[in-house]
């Protein structure tokens, strides 16, 4: 399993975020198109969106946000993990936080 990091800004449009949201919305491009072509291969790609999370960069892009709305990056962690452990061989290969975050 393969898994990709994305963004949010991967399919919505943040003024300043143009290289960021270019290279997240290719990624989650690549994915899919990795899925295809390596699937009878047995290798498996997933790309996920862990959703708003309390990093520097984060930080430096939104100043004045609530950082205690935004995910931590170890909350994050542990609940990709319990995810990914319980993903059907037959997946989408793009998750929002939306669809994951239990917490």
């Amino acid at each position: 399993l393969i898994i990709n990091i994305s963004s949010d800004a991967a399919q919505s449009a943040y003024p300043t975020w143009g290289p960021y949201s270019a290279s997240k919305a290719a990624l989650d491009h690549l994915t899919r198109v990795w899925q295809q072509e390596l699937n009878a291969e047995g290798i498996q790609f997933v790309a996920v969106d862990p959703g708003d999370m309390d990093t520097p960069m984060h930080l430096a892009a939104i100043p004045d946000a609530d950082r205690t709305a935004l995910y931590k990056p170890d909350e994050v962690a542990t609940d990709l993990l319990h995810f990914l452990t319980t993903l059907p061989k037959e997946q989408p290969v793009r998750y929002s936080a939306s669809e994951w975050r239990t917490s």
